[in-house]
């Protein structure tokens, strides 16, 4: 197991310990980060720090590399080779055809295809075949599923103005994907 503070050590290693003024357990670690802490009071921009710094990562990144790690980029290495994606244009499909196509063939769930959500027209498809065979076998579950069936096609009444929204809007692309 290797680690920020454990440089140097093997793994199964301890790191040494001694005895602070109150008996409990103070580690190199501990007092090098003290010493460090005070050290950068008084030398915040202080150059070789950062080139000792600069090299450091580059002993780890390497190391993590040897030992077939990933490497974790930061934040300003994705910006710096980041190309947001053109945005996308708007379907231009008129709502009123929605509701037409849910008035007279709503039942096989097209105007939820017409309008992009592909992903629940067909769990909607799924529910009115399932429902379907369901009857057939266990009559009581059949109607529940049927029931359900007819409530959320009715309820598409409410939800159709929302997925041509998300439709017809044109894409925005995040900024971290």
């Amino acid at each position: 197991m290797s680690g920020f503070g454990r440089k140097g050590l093997t793994q199964g290693d301890a790191m040494p310990a001694s005895r602070g003024a109150f008996g409990n357990r103070i580690n190199e670690h501990d007092q090098l980060r003290k010493a460090n802490r005070n050290a950068a009071k008084g030398l915040a921009n202080d150059e070789a720090m950062m080139a000792k710094r600069a090299a450091f990562l580059a002993q780890e990144r390497e190391r993590s590399e040897r030992q077939g790690q990933p490497t974790q980029r930061g934040i300003s290495d994705y910006s710096e080779s980041y190309r947001p994606a053109p945005p996308r244009a708007g379907v231009d499909r008129p709502l009123w055809l929605a509701y037409v196509i849910w008035l007279f063939i709503g039942q096989l769930s097209i105007h939820r295809f017409y309008l992009g959500a592909t992903s629940s027209a067909w769990k909607q498809l799924g529910l009115f075949f399932g429902s379907i065979v369901m009857a057939f076998i266990f009559p009581p579950l059949g109607a529940l599923g049927l029931i359900a069936w007819m409530i959320w096609i009715i309820a598409d009444l409410f939800l159709m103005p929302g997925l041509h929204r998300k439709l017809c809007q044109p894409e925005i692309s995040p900024i971290f994907s």
